[in-house]
């Protein structure tokens, strides 16, 4: 199994008696937030200064390959900082760090370094394609899975920036 089916997995098993709208949203976290710890090995990567700073989350929609969608919203902020993205959500125990490095304009690989709950998910890599319009940050990844039935095949996140933010915080 790969590391979205993974995610997919846990996160049922870890909480089965949460709600879809929970899953929803632990598997769309966990498949769209990026991070790369291999800045060292990447030393030719472009900076984004628009994609540095706090981030609320507004609304998560994961997209199916049965044609359906499920919409989720979750109370959690992204600090975005040169090297390291961290996310922390209301309700949830742990953060999650990854690094990351941005490749070419618009798309960032990011990779697991921490993640309490899930800690056979650190090494995992991911890319991701944002887009900054105003004080929006909208990220689309495109998770693949070996799981039988519908499966997630596009998740798109959006987050407002909270300006001048001395701590991110998800409430």
């Amino acid at each position: 199994m790969n590391a979205r089916g993974t995610w997919t997995v846990a996160c049922q098993r870890r909480r089965p008696s949460d709600s879809s709208a929970y899953r929803l949203l632990c598997v769309f976290l966990t498949s769209s937030t990026l991070s790369t710890a291999a800045l060292a090995q990447h030393p030719a990567h472009v900076s984004d200064p628009s994609l540095l700073g706090c981030w609320r989350s507004e609304k998560g929609v994961a997209y199916f390959s049965d044609g359906t969608s499920r919409e989720g919203k979750g109370k959690c902020a992204t600090e975005i900082s040169e090297d390291r993205i961290v996310l922390e959500c209301v309700g949830r125990p742990d953060r999650i760090v990854y690094s990351y490095y941005i490749p070419s304009p618009g798309v960032y690989i990011a990779e697991v370094i921490e993640h309490k709950a899930f800690p056979e998910l650190v090494g995992r890599k991911r890319r991701a394609e944002y887009q900054i319009d105003g004080n929006t940050l909208t990220i689309t990844t495109y998770p693949m899975t070996d799981i039988a039935g519908p499966h997630t095949i596009k998740l798109k996140s959006s987050a407002s920036k909270v300006p001048g933010a001395k701590v991110c915080d998800p409430n």
